[in-house]
């Protein structure tokens, strides 16, 4: 019976790796920090051990008794002198070995860095006599501390295994346990970033939440919208600085109430070894960049309760310093921070927190146009509302300013388009301003165009239509931004890269949009690896920068880019860092929920159908309509994720299609077509698709209508041709998929031995692309339909085990196993064991 309980809050691979070391009789130093789920581990692992017919032996440190001669054998419960005899060393040491040697053990001694050092000595004494592997679980400074130094250098043969922070996944699956509902995506990102991925603040941040309101469940969906201080966290964040002493409590508050700072910057203020002291236990982050690494406080919500709760005494100094080196103090809250594997949110969120109080003091000085507009910018930058915005624009005084006027008309319709949710509304806004504006009658054309685009469908001919005389350069600067993203989303990637050659605007965002319909183009165009090239390098600037904001759009090309190569490894990584971005540009939610419909499909390729599920309930969420370019389909996901009658969710999917190209969105519209004839052949959808794609020029979206043309038709000359020009041009992940619906195929057509033989192939291709493969097999796994029995039976025989042995273990005739792989012979298509064997441990069987 498991001794743990609640969600488990450290991944399974961890602990099972210290149980195969300790199986083998190798000793282990569990490290992490204080709330990695080091304990909870530690019981894990206690558990699977005793499964395994091993007893542990608890010895934990106390460190309230670490000056006290053997205060860990005294806590233990262990009786190993008897009632009312005291306890001496080599009394200890002789009942430790006599219970060791009497049955299998291994020693755990959790917190073993609090232990004293008599318990310490009378456990390497034991063990000298009775050879038993040690599991010593200690923090990253524990092993600067005596008594585990000795422990760790003696128990040899011996290992550390490392427990690092939980990823955004393993976040998202906490969050979602513990609350027992959907989560808002923001409320995850939150949690993720603050915590730096340490699950017991997870835990904290929850509760707090939960009972304070700041959580909130709303129509079966958890949400809230402040992230700010809770002073009764305090109690879970205070035992990280329990290892400090009074210097490294002052350098540590020094770097919180600086901010994520450059490194060298860091070394000014303080010296390498109170910064080496800090690293030691865990308490900095560092994030390498081109121009020189930056430092911060982990984990984030650590600098949070420094700049909140530290001594006014202490803060007062740090800021006293701060200003001395002519530097600024960060205000007392939190901002937003960075995953734990970089500082660039953070960096960025303290930008724009400083920003909109400095704009905000001087729009309220001087409450016209020209100043109002940098504070809307702001606004958009952090997590204003749309009644914010408009309280701005209602205090502005009218001037003489046109071309501040017409920013802020537009900031106006945008928040009330994208955060609002009300394009009408927006739509209103902007006409009526339209023939007031003057010279930028062109430009909020433009932004009409560019909502409706993004909201609805393509825009109409006449607001595109290019700027008359005289009007200023920014209206043909965004109007050719709507006819590029246009092209792109109706498959017309020549017509959008003729428009991007020479397109050097000076606008900001059109210069940020430029710099990503380019990597789009290059998707689309067919150049997957150079547009996730792209991608990825504009993902480095920005993140050079300190506005970090508009990385979720570069994110997503990358993203689309990554799941059509196969490159899932990278795509997880690239994810990770997009969902767990605290905050998302209005105008950018369909690159979140893009993004988010990407992870829950690759999720469920990836066989983690319930994280699958989780996601496509938060893109579900978001309220956001399908958006114009691929994968956007969050009000689909749930079709996809839910699996079952795989003919229902081919006709939801192509319904999703239909909607897409309908509103001009023929590249959307393609990647929705394909899922849907992969699962329903149809050759008059088939044919519908191929009349919608005629006046595109992708060769990514040519590729993708060749293939699905093929598998409507069940044509498998035409879907090996097809498999062959996606994997050329660079879309792995479609060209393993068509090798595997040609081996359904040639299943359908009776050619079971020709379908095994294509399905090794599509196995071996995978593999070579780095693709996960178990989600990519499961139609043919399904088509084959071996039965459980079956399948445990074959299982044991690619394991090399006798027909006797098999029905030795499974209690059943040796005729009866004959049977079962004869049935399994047929169903595979095969008629020999080492073939049987092939394709039980590989493309069957789900296992590398």
């Amino acid at each position: 019976m498991s001794t743990v309980t609640g969600p488990l809050t450290v991944e399974p691979a961890v602990v099972d790796e210290v149980v195969r070391y300790l199986l083998d009789g190798v000793s282990v130093n569990l490290v992490g920090r204080r709330g990695s789920g080091r304990s909870q581990a530690a019981r894990r692992v206690a558990d699977l051990l005793g499964d395994a017919g091993v007893s542990a032996v608890r010895l934990p440190g106390v460190r309230a008794l670490a000056d006290r001669p053997l205060a860990a054998v005294a806590v233990s419960g262990l009786d190993l002198v008897g009632p009312g005899t005291a306890p001496t060393t080599a009394a200890v040491v002789d009942a430790l070995v006599e219970l060791l040697k009497e049955r299998s053990c291994v020693v755990v001694m959790d917190d073993a860095d609090d232990l004293d050092d008599v318990t310490a000595g009378a456990v390497m004494a034991a063990r000298v006599r009775a050879a038993v592997p040690v599991l010593t679980v200690s923090r990253p400074a524990g092993r600067r501390q005596q008594a585990i130094r000795a422990l760790t250098t003696e128990l040899q043969p011996g290992a550390r295994v490392v427990l690092q922070p939980l990823g955004f996944a393993q976040i998202h699956v906490l969050v979602h346990d513990l609350l027992g509902a959907s989560v808002d995506p923001a409320v995850v990102a939150r949690l993720a970033t603050r915590s730096g991925g340490l699950p017991g603040l997870v835990h904290a941040m929850v509760d707090s939440g939960r009972r304070s309101g700041r959580l909130r469940l709303e129509n079966g969906l958890w949400t809230g919208d402040d992230d700010g201080w809770a002073p009764e966290l305090a109690q879970a964040v205070e035992p990280l600085l329990a290892d400090l002493h009074d210097d490294d409590l002052d350098a540590v508050t020094l770097l919180a109430v600086a901010g994520a700072s450059p490194v060298l910057r860091a070394r000014g203020l303080l010296p390498w070894t109170a910064l080496n002291r800090l690293d030691d236990v865990g308490l900095l982050q560092v994030s390498d960049a081109v121009s020189g690494p930056v430092i911060g406080v982990y984990p984030p919500l650590l600098g949070e309760y420094l700049r909140h709760e530290a001594s006014v005494t202490r803060r007062a100094q740090v800021r006293e310093l701060l200003a001395a080196h002519g530097l600024p103090a960060q205000p007392g809250s939190p901002g937003d921070a960075a995953e734990h594997a970089s500082l660039v949110a953070q960096r960025s969120a303290e930008h724009w927190q400083a920003e909109l109080a400095a704009r905000r003091a001087a729009w309220e000085r001087e409450p016209v146009a020209a100043m109002a507009v940098p504070l809307v910018a702001a606004m958009h930058s952090t997590s204003a509302r749309v009644g914010d915005v408009e309280a701005v624009v209602a205090r502005t005084a009218p001037d003489g300013d046109p071309r501040s006027r017409a920013l802020l008309t537009a900031w106006q319709a945008v928040f009330r388009a994208l955060r609002g949710d009300d394009l009408a509304g927006a739509r209103e806004v902007l006409e009526r301003a339209r023939p007031l504006a003057g010279e930028y009658e062109a430009f909020l054309r433009g932004v009409q165009a560019h909502l409706g685009f993004v909201l609805d469908s393509l825009p109409p001919t006449d607001l595109l239509a290019p700027a008359a005389p005289g009007q200023d350069p920014i209206g043909t600067e965004t109007l050719t931004a709507v006819a590029i993203e246009t092209h792109l989303a109706a498959g017309r990637v020549g017509e959008a890269r003729a428009l991007l050659d020479g397109y050097d605007p000076v606008f900001p965002p059109d210069r940020h949009h430029g710099q990503v319909c380019r990597g789009l183009a290059l998707v689309l165009a067919g150049d997957v690896e150079e547009g996730v090239a792209w991608a990825l390098d504009r993902i480095g600037e920005l993140q050079e920068g300190v506005d970090a904001v508009p990385l979720q759009s570069h994110w997503y090309v990358a993203a689309l880019g990554l799941t059509l190569a196969g490159r899932f490894e990278e795509f997880d990584q690239v994810v990770g860092e997009a969902l767990a971005a605290p905050h998302v540009l209005a105008m950018h939610r369909h690159y979140q929920a893009g993004l988010l419909s990407l992870a829950a499909i690759v999720a469920g390729w990836q066989g983690r159908a319930g994280y699958a599920r989780a996601l496509a309930v938060q893109a579900r969420a978001l309220g956001h309509r399908q958006g114009p370019f691929p994968a956007m389909v969050p009000g689909t996901l749930l079709a996809l994720a839910r699996g079952g009658d795989q003919a229902d969710v081919a006709d939801e999917l192509w319904r999703a299609a239909q909607d897409s190209v309908a509103g001009g969105y023929v590249a959307a519209g393609v990647v929705a077509a394909v899922a849907s004839l992969e699962r329903r052949p149809d050759p008059d959808r088939a044919e519908a698709l191929e009349a919608a794609t005629a006046g595109a020029d992708s060769r990514l979206l040519a590729a993708l209508t060749r293939y699905a043309v093929a598998a409507a038709h069940r044509d498998a000359d035409a879907l090996a041709a097809a498999s062959a020009g996606l994997d050329a041009g660079g879309t792995h992940l479609y060209a393993v998929r068509a090798l595997v619906t040609r081996a359904l195929v040639l299943r359908e057509q009776g050619d079971l031995a020709g379908a095994c033989r294509q399905a090794d192939e599509a196995w071996v291709v995978a593999q070579g692309r780095g693709a996960e493969r178990h989600g990519l097999f499961a139609p043919l796994v399904e088509a084959v339909d071996l039965s459980a029995r079956e399948l445990e039976i074959v299982q044991l025989a690619a394991a090399q085990m006798s027909g006797g042995q098999i029905a030795t273990a499974l209690s059943i005739s040796t005729r009866t196993v004959e049977n079962h792989i004869l049935a399994a012979h047929r169903k595979i298509g095969v008629d020999n064991r080492e073939d049987l064997t092939r394709a039980v441990t590989t493309w069957l069987g789900g296992t590398a």
